[in-house]
């Protein structure tokens, strides 16, 4: 509301283009993960995915477990190309 108020706008500050629904089945978990992956990249706040430090990757590559948990072993085959940089290779 103070926002609001300041810019002189009215109704929700995210509007319509932010929202939430249940994934339907593992090709779009993958295509999600991906999509928020190289979001940072294509929004131009990162170089490369991997010097994102706000995002599950960064903090799985550099042992932070306080956030996120280490993935499990039943999807690690889903995403090979990004085994790598969880691991920090």
């Amino acid at each position: 509301m103070a926002y609001n108020k300041i810019k002189g706008f009215t109704g929700h500050v995210w509007g319509e283009r932010f929202f939430s629904r249940i994934i339907s089945g593992l090709r779009e978990l993958v295509q999600v993960f991906e999509y928020i992956d190289e979001n940072p990249v294509k929004a131009n706040q990162a170089a490369d995915r991997r010097d994102w430090r706000y995002g599950g990757l960064w903090h799985n590559r550099m042992g932070c477990r306080e956030i996120v948990d280490e993935m499990p072993e039943w999807m690690k085959p889903l995403f090979p190309e990004r085994i790598p940089l969880l691991l920090g290779r």
